[in-house]
């Protein structure tokens, strides 16, 4: 890989927001949670954080010197918000990988007019430089699912269909 972990560090959702902090933004009434035959479908939240520096022995000027990773278990517009709204900022990369995986979600979250699309387009910050969308399935993920992204792929992640495109300046009135 060309990388070695610098920091492994388990996270709660206290390391992430403030004690009494709530969205800002709420879904319009009438959407359906994920739910399993009536009940709601909750899981324990958590959040790992991995930080990755490269090996000094890859003498590789085209690839970043390190890259950090977090990942929370939790809903993805208040992860979202929490983390990128409240603070203004943007990732560089948002990565949607396999969408609805789990089953059962309650909104495409791929479409143009979702409620997670109008969190990520609330921030301050605007939107982030670069998409990384995909899953399983073969020609499924061709295309970038928001227009902000059209365009030329920059990269494809063979292992799960996964592409990179970068954000689209022309068409983006988030900015």
């Amino acid at each position: 890989m060309g990388y070695q972990s610098v920091l492994q560090q388990e996270l709660s959702w206290r390391d992430l927001v403030p004690e009494g902090w709530t969205p800002e933004m709420a879904p319009a009434s009438g959407l359906k949670r994920r739910d399993s035959g009536g009940k709601r479908i909750c899981c324990s939240q958590f959040g790992h954080w991995s930080v990755w520096r490269r090996d000094p022995k890859f003498n590789n000027t085209t690839d970043p010197a390190g890259f950090s990773f977090l990942f929370f278990s939790e809903e993805m517009s208040v992860i979202y918000q929490g983390l990128y709204c409240r603070l203004s900022v943007a990732p560089n990369i948002l990565a949607i990988i396999q969408p609805g995986a789990i089953g059962g979600e309650w909104e495409n979250v791929t479409s143009s007019d979702s409620f997670f699309k109008k969190v990520v387009a609330s921030s301050k910050a605007g939107l982030p430089e670069y998409l990384l969308y995909g899953g399983f399935g073969r020609g499924f993920y061709d295309a970038a699912c928001w227009d902000e992204y059209q365009g030329e792929r920059l990269a494809q992640l063979p292992e799960r269909y996964a592409g990179l495109w970068k954000l689209n300046t022309t068409n983006n009135t988030t900015h």
